[in-house]
């Protein structure tokens, strides 16, 4: 070690004071000013206690009312203080914010007159609402809202808007479920539990003989004895069973109450008469009920013996008894006949030609025997002009007629 040098401290044991950090560049040697800071505080002190006054002389009181009660509300757009539901705002307007928990944001604008004392309300929208439906007895449903289909029962159906709702439940087979609901809403869930009732009834029906198939219109049901069920409203219910007349009955059914139609005699189907007569269009009647004119189809009652009497002028009256089996058709044929009188016909000439009813009968003859009933006779012979006439018969009398041709004029 040279001497004359100073000793380092760390071999002389002195302390090493720390000293602070400068950098080197324009700040060194800077010194800050010294300014009347006392003033200038008590100067902003002044202009704020102006700005305050001067927005207290401007300010509006607003009461801000909102629903619901616990919904916290922000207001923008400048200086806006306020205690409770009580508000400070300078007139113009003042955009707002309104949320609560169940509830949608609110974002209104207000305008703010130059009243002293304003009032608003506000009013929050509830969030939709859930319904957990369960249904008794388990069966697939459809849930209508308002009249508006909205899902599937049994199970949750959501978003359904908070308020008071009609409600319906629908399921094949059952009455219908309405019932009106007011949902809460605030993205709550409510449980709606829905019973369905039967939209059928019992029905039973026998038949003697059993074994008739049972229609419900054209939907079969079953065969006789049967039991069933059937839905509420009209039905036409008829029952086939071969050999036998079909029967049918219109029912009314309501809903929950049981309707047994009893021991049902079915009746053997009719037997058929088909009736025929020589000759045609004879009045036919059986059993004294007039049924037409032959030929004509009857239908009569199986096994039974029935009377049939035919009728027609001219002929005498024709009757007899016969009978049908069931199903079966009888072929009926009758012969009428004829009811005469007679005729006693003299012409001049002689020789000339009989016609009757059309009908050429050779020469003339005298004595004549027709049906009683209305005839048109016809003489002609060359060179003379024809002769017509209506005639008819009496019973028990002899009518004469006498005719003479007139010689035809050239």
């Amino acid at each position: 070690m040279n001497r004359g040098q100073p000793k380092s401290p760390l071999l002389s044991g002195e302390a090493i004071e720390p000293t602070p950090f400068r950098p080197a560049g324009a700040l060194i040697g800077f010194a800050w000013p010294t300014l009347p800071w006392l003033p200038l505080l008590a100067c902003v002190g002044l202009l704020s206690a102006a700005g305050l006054v001067w927005f207290l002389i401007n300010a509006r009181s607003v009461e801000l009312t909102v629903s619901p009660a616990d919904a916290h509300l922000r207001a923008s757009r400048g200086f806006t203080p306020h205690l409770g539901s009580r508000w400070m705002m300078l007139p113009g307007e003042r955009d707002i914010e309104a949320s609560a928990p169940g509830y949608h944001q609110l974002q209104e604008t207000l305008s703010i007159s130059e009243e002293p004392h304003q009032t608003f309300l506000l009013t929050l929208r509830p969030l939709p609402g859930n319904l957990l439906v369960t249904v008794n007895p388990p069966t697939e449903s459809v849930v209508d809202v308002d009249d508006q289909p909205v899902g599937k029962a049994p199970g949750r159906i959501t978003g359904v808007a908070a308020g008071v709702h009609q409600i319906t439940v629908r399921a094949p087979r059952y009455l219908e479920f309405r019932t009106s609901l007011a949902v809460a809403g605030k993205d709550a869930t409510q449980p709606l539990a829905v019973t369905l009732r039967p939209a059928w009834s019992p029905f039973t029906v026998t038949t003697v003989p059993p074994g008739a198939q049972v229609l419900d219109t054209t939907q079969p049901l079953g065969i006789t004895p049967l039991s069933a069920e059937l839905l509420q409203g009209r039905r036409q219910i008829t029952l086939l069973k071969p050999g036998f007349k079909p029967w049918t009955r219109r029912i009314q059914i309501v809903a929950g109450l049981a309707l047994n139609l009893g021991e049902v005699p079915l009746l053997k189907d009719d037997g058929y008469l088909n009736i025929t007569s020589t000759p045609r269009s004879a009045a036919v009647a059986v059993d004294g009920v007039y049924q037409g004119e032959t030929p004509v189809k009857v239908a009569v009652g199986p096994d039974v013996s029935h009377q049939i009497t035919l009728l027609k002028v001219g002929y005498l009256d024709s009757q007899a008894n016969f009978a049908s089996a069931s199903g079966e058709t009888r072929e009926i044929p009758f012969a009428l006949t004829p009811e005469l009188g007679v005729i006693e016909l003299l012409s001049a000439p002689a020789d000339a030609e009989l016609l009757v009813d059309g009908v050429s009968l050779g020469q003339v003859k005298e004595h004549l025997e027709l049906p009683i009933c209305e005839h048109e006779i016809v003489l002609r012979k060359p060179g003379f002009a024809p002769y017509r006439t209506l005639v008819v018969p009496r019973r028990g009398h002899t009518k004469r007629l006498q005719i003479r041709l007139k010689v035809a004029i050239r």
